[in-house]
């Protein structure tokens, strides 16, 4: 008896702690987000993050978050959306992951993420699209069901194009007439181009955007502004089509005008970050970037004298605005997903960024340096910005002030668009850069790369669609 009664204790013993174990981890909100994003990390998005969980933690002390680092969402590749899949496949996924939204429509329709509809009333703020900024809501639907939430911790674009008014002095151009049409932008490319004794680029007229696919997304919607690569419905591959290839020749012609991609890679593949960036120090007349840009143009380089305008079009007319970014989703198979409901509200709301915008100013103050803030509180919590940051960047840093108020008001002055979510987002994004290396490196005409890679997305929505 006296075993058996030491036996009960025992059972008893480890029921009590399996239930304190389950209790203690119902509290528990795991969530995937990209290093950058890292509450732990000595950067500026870093610090806004570790202020805002913060925040969180005040107004909710019976909620603990969590928060890991995984590539996983953060990709534009099918390599990447695969390892979220497997994890959600192997019941070990995230309660919230970050996610590319462009892959929106792609993670909802294979099962991988939920419709968050289910998780909130009508009123909650997740519902509210003016607490977004343009474009970014329209793109977190998929079958009328709410999917993701724009990540306003971050930035979003317009990309844009960035030029160095001291070189075009030097050239001989006009420094207050940067170029609106790709012929003169090629024109440019090559004056601003310089060369040493051994034909060794030392000065690029025009840097490309970092990602032949980002490059090729900025100046393709200059001709057609939505769904470039496949039909409105999405059924139909259009990787092929006129303005595609007339895409890829202008992206050959700018390479092409600066000596050829054998001399162009050399001088990019030297290029350190931050305060070495060529841009930053008068290496660089013209670069294709976005808003994000401008924490190194205020960090390292306050003083510099340049400006911001929309990308040349071939007309010099109807410039385009395009944003891409970030959201937040709810996989699928999400442990917790009442507490994850209450933080994708929370990241929604003024109260977010208050503290995101606190945090990033301490992160200024602790590393003395000046701050921009991620574009989205520009263009959503303007009130906010205004108040805390922007006396300051116009004060410190007056080109990048100007740079700022080119993106906060784009949406009212050229036609705006999103990057859209489209099934087979990411094997899209991998066939067009393929095909651009093709055409680069192995001189293989447009239009021949692109019929290749467009068989080979049909192939993907054929393979969807039929199900």
């Amino acid at each position: 008896m006296k075993k058996f009664g030491t036996l009960i204790c025992l059972v008893g013993i480890i029921l009590l702690s399996i239930a304190l174990s389950s209790l203690s981890m119902a509290g528990t909100l795991t969530v995937w987000a990209p290093a950058w994003e890292n509450p732990e990390s000595p950067t500026l998005i870093g610090w806004g993050f570790k202020y805002a969980l913060q925040k969180f933690r005040e107004l909710h002390p019976d909620i603990q978050v969590k928060w890991e680092v995984q590539v996983a969402g953060a990709g534009v590749t099918p390599t990447d959306m695969q390892k979220l899949m497997t994890a959600v496949a192997a019941g070990t996924g995230p309660d919230v992951t970050i996610l590319n939204r462009f892959m929106t429509v792609e993670w909802a329709a294979r099962g991988a993420i939920q419709p968050l509809d289910q998780f909130f009333k009508k009123d909650s703020i997740v519902f509210d699209k003016t607490v977004y900024y343009p474009g970014a809501w329209e793109a977190s639907f998929y079958e009328d069901k709410l999917y993701t939430i724009p990540n306003n911790g971050d930035n979003v674009g317009y990309w844009s194009l960035y030029y160095n008014r001291t070189l075009f002095k030097e050239a001989g151009l006009d420094p207050n007439k940067p170029p609106t049409t790709w012929s003169k932008l090629t024109e440019y490319a090559e004056k601003l181009t310089k060369t040493d004794a051994e034909g060794r680029i030392i000065q690029l007229g025009y840097r490309p955007y970092p990602d032949w696919t980002g490059e090729a997304q900025g100046y393709v919607r200059t001709i057609k502004l939505k769904y470039p690569f496949t039909s409105e419905d999405g059924k139909t591959a259009t990787l092929n089509a006129p303005h595609v290839i007339q895409t890829l020749e202008f992206i050959k012609k700018n390479i092409d005008a600066q000596g050829g991609i054998e001399k162009v890679s050399r001088f990019l593949s030297g290029i350190q970050p931050g305060a070495l960036e060529p841009f930053l120090n008068n290496k660089v007349g013209m670069y294709h970037m976005g808003e994000w840009f401008l924490w190194d143009t205020a960090q390292y380089a306050p003083k510099l004298d340049f400006g911001v305008t929309f990308l040349p079009t071939p007309t010099g007319k109807n410039f385009a605005a395009w944003t891409a970014g970030w959201s937040w989703a709810i996989p699928k198979g999400a442990k917790n997903t009442k507490d994850a409901a209450v933080l994708l509200e929370f990241l929604a709301s003024k109260d977010f960024a208050d503290a995101f915008i606190k945090g990033a100013l301490a992160y200024g103050k602790e590393m003395k340096r000046l701050v921009v803030l991620p574009g989205a509180l520009y263009f959503v919590y303007n009130d906010l910005a205004s108040r805390y940051n922007l006396p300051a960047v116009m004060r410190e840093s007056p080109s990048t002030y100007k740079a700022l108020r080119h993106f906060m008001t784009a949406k009212e002055r050229a036609k705006s668009a999103h990057l859209e979510a489209t099934i087979g987002a990411s094997e899209i994004w991998a066939s067009v850069t393929r095909a651009i290396e093709a055409m680069l490196y192995k001189n293989i005409p447009p239009k021949q790369a692109l019929d290749e890679e467009n068989i080979k997305i049909q192939k993907v929505l054929d393979e969807f669609y039929k199900k």
